[in-house]
């Protein structure tokens, strides 16, 4: 679609003005001048700050709708609003199809339509059949390079003299300023959800380390009384053991704070699981010889696929390090690769003692504070991956994700 240019200036202002001292230079200097100084009021909330942009774009382009709205998967979201009409609300989602914004998503460029009854290819629209908008501004916005959606100014009167050069700089100022905003407070909102999540955590694993503690505090009362050289080894044990467990809590705290804190960057490159798989495997070889237990890999030498191996490495070791806590003495682990398309799943399979059978959940009980599994879940979900769970029978557990083979594709 051939868009409408945008009036050179002095042409432009000489038909719109009509006092003698309302040069062109002057209400440049203006309208600029109203925009900085909505960027200086730090104080106003992000949602507040959006409105004031909003409000002012209004007043300089007098187009009485205006509008935020973020594209996804074809459908436009109001972000914000401030329209005279009531049949819109923010959080409501249209079709991009049916949208004028659609344009913008298409050419990625600020677009003025002065009046879209005369464009054959936009009345149809739901957008121009139901508002009948006719009078069209409208620039994309971008969040740290990436394109978000659109903010657009509009009015049911046509444009007679279609829309200034100004006019497009002006708007191109106001996506950049709210593209800021709405960064900052997409990270405000992030901060707030890690946090939240961390207080959570902080306060489950300070809840399960009391059991443990006053475990090692009874012990402690106990060891003077007892003289028998046997029990005595025995309680020694027991609190180094209780000890152990107690500091792969407060280890799982301080990986997960890591990982939420530092957005979780990834290194993928292309490697060997079956490789990786035995590594893991091996170093845990003493723990299946005290449990009876037995490994039973099925992966082919060779399956490749491309992720970080290193945060590969910490999911194996999360999900082995549960499997042999809670499996049943005497039983097998089976791991297995298999391709599905242009991905690996990565199955794990063993049988789970009775004891560890959480009835209430119908799962199997993870570790008391659950903190491996989160970290796990975060790293899948940094490589487009989650993590699936499963009781195929009353007593055999099964865990699955799945990972690519190769690099995916740019768009």
């Amino acid at each position: 679609m051939l868009y409408p240019a945008f009036i050179e200036d002095r042409k432009y202002f000489g038909q719109v003005m009509v006092h003698a001292d309302d040069s062109h230079d002057s209400i440049v200097l203006k309208n600029f001048r109203a925009l900085n100084e909505l960027a200086l009021q730090g104080s106003q909330s992000p949602s507040d700050l959006i409105q004031a942009y909003l409000r002012k774009g209004i007043e300089i382009f007098d187009l009485p709708w205006a509008f935020v709205c973020k594209i996804e998967e074809q459908s436009e979201t109001f972000v914000a609003l401030n329209t005279p009409s009531k049949d819109l609300k923010v959080g409501d989602t249209v079709p991009l199809e049916s949208s004028y914004c659609r344009e913008v998503y298409r050419s990625r460029q600020i677009i003025g339509l002065p009046h879209i009854g005369k464009i054959p290819e936009l009345i149809e629209l739901n957008t121009y059949q139901s508002f009948h908008l006719e009078a069209y501004l409208a620039a994309p916005i971008y969040l740290a390079g990436e394109f978000y959606g659109t903010v657009a100014f509009c009015s049911t009167i046509p444009r007679s003299l279609g829309f200034s050069e100004h006019e497009r700089e002006l708007i191109a100022s106001i996506a950049n300023a709210l593209g800021q905003i709405l960064l900052q407070q997409q990270h405000e909102q992030q901060m707030h959800e890690i946090q939240q999540k961390l207080h959570k955590v902080v306060g489950m694993v300070a809840h399960d380390l009391r059991g443990p503690l006053g475990c090692i505090q009874g012990y402690t009362k106990i060891f003077p009384r007892c003289k028998s050289e046997g029990k005595r080894k025995q309680i020694i044990d027991k609190i180094g053991r209780i000890s152990e467990n107690s500091l792969d809590m407060v280890q799982s705290l301080l990986n997960y704070s890591t990982l939420k804190l530092n957005n979780l960057p990834l290194n993928q490159s292309q490697f060997d699981f079956f490789l990786l798989a035995h590594e893991v495997v091996n170093n845990y070889q003493e723990m299946f010889r005290e449990r009876s237990l037995n490994c039973a890999f099925q992966i082919s030498p060779e399956t490749l696929v491309y992720a970080d191996r290193g945060r590969i490495y910490q999911i194996l070791d999360n999900l082995i390090t549960n499997a042999l806590k809670y499996a049943q003495f005497d039983s097998t682990l089976t791991f297995t690769a298999r391709p599905q398309g242009t991905k690996i799943q990565i199955q794990l399979r063993n049988q789970i003692a009775k004891a560890h059978i959480d009835l209430n959940q119908n799962s199997v009980m993870n570790g008391s504070s659950g903190l491996g599994l989160e970290i796990v879940r975060d790293i899948l979900f940094a490589h487009g991956s989650k993590l699936h769970q499963e009781r195929s029978s009353n007593l055999n557990f099964e865990i699955s994700f799945y990972l690519n083979q190769q690099p995916e594709a740019s768009v």
